[in-house]
């Protein structure tokens, strides 16, 4: 993996990041199916080994793929735009019959003092079975939600959302409530822009 990774450097200088990462993935896989083949016959071991090889040059290919997608993309052009706000005081039954009835999955919490809070899915569903539905939204919301400039590459914004382990940010602009940014979000964004054959703006996305 280290060689394929030197590989990589070297075609990098040649042609752009993705390429080059694809080439060397393609020359990395080309000799863990020798490993494959050779092991079958002589030494299952080298079988094993080249297995391991190809899966992890897969895994590598598509770890640079995603990062050089997200990069470009700021968060203004994948948050959720149109949203419900709850109040802190507002039960949880509230926020069940928002998100039971409606199309949207995380509520930010806002006061008089402003966003205090973000009510995801999961916390949503899971407080309903283990607290009830008489319980106020301010005791189960995430208190200590992330939040992110407008301009922020979905880049950082994914790598935020996998190292806090959060599946929804808010996006911020001055002190004021812009949109939420979701994993689920993220995913609808490239669909779409996947259907539209990259034919997409953020007033196409931005809502839901």
């Amino acid at each position: 993996m280290d060689r394929g990774r030197v590989l990589r450097g070297i075609l990098a200088t040649k042609m752009d990041y993705v390429r080059a990462t694809s080439a060397a993935v393609a020359v990395g896989q080309g000799l863990a199916m020798l490993f494959i083949l050779f092991g079958i016959f002589f030494n299952w071991w080298l079988a094993l080994i080249g297995l391991f090889l190809y899966i992890g040059a897969g895994s590598e290919k598509q770890q640079v793929i995603l990062k050089s997608l997200l990069h470009d993309v700021p968060a203004s052009e994948v948050m959720v735009r149109e949203f419900r706000a709850l109040r802190p005081d507002q039960l949880l039954s509230d926020a069940l019959e928002q998100f039971y009835h409606g199309c949207q999955q995380d509520f930010p919490i806002i006061s008089e003092q402003g966003l205090e809070g973000i009510l995801t899915r999961d916390r949503i569903l899971s407080s309903v079975h283990e607290k009830g539905l008489d319980i106020a939204v301010s005791e189960v919301m995430d208190g200590s939600f992330s939040s992110v400039d407008p301009q922020t590459s979905l880049e950082d914004v994914y790598r935020a959302l996998l190292s806090k382990q959060k599946t929804a940010v808010a996006v911020v602009d001055q002190g004021h409530l812009e949109g939420i940014v979701c994993l689920d979000g993220i995913s609808r964004y490239f669909m779409v822009k996947a259907a539209l054959g990259n034919k997409i703006t953020a007033n196409t996305v931005g809502t839901r």
